[in-house]
């Protein structure tokens, strides 16, 4: 997965409005500099942070390097209530375990 030049966009900084949920061991790529927030959960992954847009929210990953001037702000409030929308695919995950 590779979204690039500013296209993750999450106007509502609502992390839990925008999730990435992959569970395969592939690489993924964000690039920009746009601030945005998002939750990715991605632990077998490869993840990779560049640009300087800051992300608000959370992020897992099997491996992550941020080689920009990003940052991750975790939010606390996904702690009481983050929620994984549509099929539930990893019923026994919680972010209280992170």
């Amino acid at each position: 997965l590779s979204l690039l030049g500013n296209s993750i966009t999450n106007s509502s900084y609502d992390p839990s409005n925008l999730q990435i949920i992959y569970g395969g061991t592939g690489n993924i790529a964000l690039t920009g500099g746009t601030a945005t927030a998002a939750i990715v959960y991605a632990p077998n992954a490869n993840l990779t942070l560049s640009g300087n847009g800051d992300v608000y929210g959370a992020m897992l990953a099997g491996r992550m390097s941020v080689p920009g001037g990003a940052h991750i702000h975790y939010d606390t409030n996904l702690a009481a209530r983050a929620v994984t929308y549509g099929r539930p695919v990893l019923s026994s995950f919680t972010w209280r375990t992170f």
